[in-house]
């Protein structure tokens, strides 16, 4: 759902509320008007009526004068005493015409002795006292305004003026009043004297009781109502101007509202982003401004906790990365949240790879039977219940098989830490130090028990045993304790080697002489195989600088190799040569020879040709390839003319590089 912007939401309650306080009030207001309109159109009709009547009063008080006027005049005194009628109806004529009578005569005894022209009934007429008002006509179709008033000469002699009260007195009044005048002549006049729905006022003038004569004003509501039309008009006019002012208005406050307001959604939208640079500007208003000054201290302390935590994060960085263990994070599915360089090396993955999934699926842990341990031996699952867990996990990696240790942290929070130590090598170097040892336990029991077996027999026939029987025990003493010298000085040169404390004196040996010395130790080792050497050294003389008893033992050693696999009867070859500046001296057995994926494997410590069944510990060419490298030589193996293995130490001339 789309949401209305804030100055629209403003504008539309602004409105709203101006439009519902208009409902209330137009109708209010206009019922009020309607009431005033129609009180002023009473109060109107009722004065209309009232000035009407003084009007149409003070139009008959003239009648009066006019009979006044008549009754004084000598003219008339002295016609009416003439007794002459004719000169005394021109004379009424034309005083008839001067004053705007309706009619005038002189009534004598109930009888006009002289009137003027017109169906008027003088002889009734004559008998009004003062003035009245009187209808005429069999149907009180007209209305007179009478005066009679008696001759000072003529007593018995009365003036009588009649005035019409008709149309024109009417329209008149209409026209003074603004409003229509008109007159009603009788009783039943009244019940028709105006339509139903009209303000009417009445003023009775005179008349008789029967026959009464009235000013009648009348007002039609749909009169009233023609007034009020525009004043509605204004009305609405001015309620729909004051609610689009008020729109107006609204629309105007709320985007000066909303515009602060849109301003700190932007910077809010900003640091949601991470841009906590830029500063967020003061707003205005108390409000907005309070509230832009607290996003800024907000931003201003997020900044320095960033800050802070991008330091701790590079120190972690730093500490996980110089770490030897490989460390990764798993979340509550265990799945992999992060993983350091090392952990990615370890396991020959890329960190980026290996995260959001299984830790089980990129470790690869397989126990004894073949399962994986995810469910029932998992270390993540121990640590989250004992606080922490350690565990030995063996690994099916791509590149191989891996022996590591786990150790589990305990969850913080959703995330669990966790580190892994390879210890194949350790592992490896474990199982060698245990077959080395079985194999030294082996290499110093059989000579001491052979020793101890040729005393035995010389004790025992010393004295009656034939010469060449005491020298062959003699012999196998002999050899025996050369085998256990050689086992021990192998053992100490390989101390000394580890330790770095093997020295290196230099000065001239021929190769040859060392060569001799090494034949001459390995003879009894020879003999006992029926074994011969043969030595074959180049002219002149082999010569380097070095450690002559080091040397020998170099030769010792391979000599001692060649003895232990090369066959019962076979021939041991011993040659040299020079190339450029190096001299090189080589060793020929008749063995099964070195197969190549060996051939740099078997000058390990502790590494065997034929594996942990083969005899010996393994640290024989170990000990002379360190010692070849020390006199800045090379010791290599490669296969020999006759079918075996030849060893050659290759030196520099002249001395050790």
């Amino acid at each position: 759902m789309r949401r209305l912007p804030l100055s629209l939401l403003l504008a539309a309650i602004v409105a709203g509320l101006v439009l519902s306080v208009l409902a209330c009030i137009v109708p209010a207001g206009l019922g009020i008007l309607e009431e005033l309109a129609v009180e002023n159109a009473r109060t109107r009709v009722e004065l209309a009526a009232t000035s009407a009547a003084e009007g149409a009063t003070e139009y008959a008080t003239e009648a009066e004068t006019g009979a006044r006027l008549l009754a004084e005049r000598p003219t008339l005194l002295g016609l009416v005493a003439a007794g002459e009628s004719a000169p005394l109806g021109a004379f009424l004529e034309r005083f008839r015409l001067t004053a705007g009578l309706a009619g005038c005569a002189i009534v004598r005894g109930g009888v006009a002795v002289a009137a003027t022209p017109g169906p008027i009934p003088w002889s009734e007429l004559g008998q009004v006292e003062g003035r009245q008002y009187r209808t005429l006509g069999a149907r009180a179709a007209a209305v007179v305004a009478v005066a009679a008033l008696d001759l000072e000469l003529e007593p018995q002699a009365r003036a009588v003026v009649v005035r019409w009260l008709d149309d024109q007195l009417t329209a008149r009044l209409s026209a003074r009043l603004g409003l229509p005048v008109r007159l009603e002549l009788g009783l039943a006049a009244a019940e028709t004297s105006g339509p139903p729905d009209a303000f009417v006022a009445r003023r009775t003038l005179g008349g008789s009781p029967e026959a009464p004569v009235r000013v009648v004003v009348a007002l039609s509501r749909s009169e009233v109502s023609a007034t009020l039309r525009p004043l509605r008009r204004t009305f609405f006019v001015i309620a729909l101007g004051t609610a689009a002012v008020a729109a107006a208005l609204g629309v105007y406050a709320g985007h000066s509202i909303a515009l602060p307001l849109r301003a700190l959604g932007e910077a809010a939208e900003r640091i949601g982003a991470g841009d906590l640079v830029t500063p967020i500007r003061p707003g205005r208003g108390a409000e907005v401004g309070a509230l832009a000054g607290r996003m800024e201290d907000m931003r201003q302390r997020l900044r320095s906790l960033t800050a802070e935590l991008r330091r701790r994060e590079e120190e972690a960085q730093a500490l996980l990365g110089n770490m030897v263990e490989g460390v990764f994070a798993v979340d509550a599915e265990r799945r992999i949240q992060y993983l350091n360089a090392q952990g990615a090396a370890l396991l020959g993955v890329e960190a980026a790879a290996a995260r959001g999934r299984s830790c089980g699926d990129v470790l690869r842990a397989l126990n004894a039977s073949g399962a994986r341990p995810c469910e029932d031996e998992c270390p993540i699952v121990h640590a989250r219940s004992r606080g922490s867990s350690r565990a030995v996990e063996h690994l099916h990696l791509a590149q191989g098989e891996r022996t590591v240790v786990i150790t589990s942290a305990p969850p913080s929070g959703s995330t669990q830490v966790q580190i892994i130590r390879d210890e194949t090598d350790i592992e490896a170097a474990r199982r060698a130090r245990d077959a080395v040892l079985a194999s030294v336990s082996h290499e110093l029991k059989t000579p001491l028990t052979a020793q101890l077996a040729s005393i035995e027999l010389l004790r025992d026939g010393l004295r009656s045993m034939p010469t060449a029987s005491a020298e062959q025990l003699v012999g196998a003493m002999e050899r025996s304790t050369l085998r256990l010298v050689r086992l021990v000085d192998n053992l100490l040169e390989s101390v000394r080697i580890e330790t770095g404390k093997t020295a290196l004196r230099r000065v001239p040996v021929d190769l040859e002489v060392v060569v001799e010395e090494a034949a001459a130790m390995t003879r009894p080792l020879l003999d006992q195989r029926g074994q011969t050497l043969s030595v074959e050294l180049p002219e002149p003389p082999l010569e380097i600088a070095g450690d002559p008893g080091q040397l020998v033992q170099v030769l010792v050693n391979v000599l001692a190799n060649a003895n232990k696999f090369g066959p019962d009867g076979s021939t041991i070859r011993v040659g040299g040569e020079r190339s450029g500046g190096w001299l090189s001296v080589w060793v020929d057995d008749m063995g099964p020879g070195v197969p190549a994926s060996q051939s740099s494997s078997i000058f390990g410590q502790f590494q065997r040709l034929g594996g942990a069944k083969a005899a010996g510990m393994g640290l024989g060419l170990w000990i002379a390839k360190s010692l070849v490298e020390r006199h800045g030589g090379h010791l290599g193996v490669s296969a020999s003319p006759q079918g075996g293995a030849r060893f050659t130490l290759t030196f520099p001339r002249g001395g050790a590089a």
